[in-house]
């Protein structure tokens, strides 16, 4: 077989590419193999310019949750969640013991922020507590975000 096509090239008109016998009978070597595909283009496959976010299943969203709310300062209550736990008399202590302790009780799901967010139930003083929360993401670490409470 003539491989003369393969270089830049010669034996045939400049751009008759790809010619009629594109792959070659015969095994190639590294610097024909280089050659033949000189004038294909590549696309580069590279990285996002963001971080893809994995789904977080609901055990890492429970874990997450309870190390963040293992410091109490780390925790933001919204106006909301206050106004239900004045209405259901509901403690902070609760609240807190309930994102330390909880169990999932509704599945984990993105936010319209985008953040995760889940419902934790835990019986306290007899009361079970349920608290929808959130994990939100900052340059200054996580934080566990109560968005209400019955």
């Amino acid at each position: 077989m003539d491989c003369r096509w393969i270089g830049a090239g010669h034996g045939g008109t400049r751009n008759a590419w790809p010619p009629e016998q594109v792959w070659p009978k015969k095994p190639l070597h590294i610097q024909q193999f280089r050659l033949l595909f000189r004038r294909i283009p590549l696309i580069i496959i590279g990285m996002p310019p963001e971080p893809i976010p994995f789904r977080l299943n609901d055990s890492n969203l429970r874990r997450l949750i309870s190390d963040t709310a293992k410091d109490s300062g780390r925790v933001f209550i919204t106006p909301h969640a206050k106004k239900r736990m004045r209405e259901r008399r509901i403690t902070l202590a609760q609240v807190l013991d309930c994102l330390r302790n909880g169990r999932v009780s509704e599945p984990s799901h993105t936010n319209l922020q985008g953040n995760w967010q889940c419902t934790l139930t835990r019986r306290n003083a007899g009361d079970e507590v349920r608290v929808a929360a959130s994990i939100e993401r900052t340059e200054d670490g996580d934080w566990a975000v109560v968005i209400t409470v019955f």
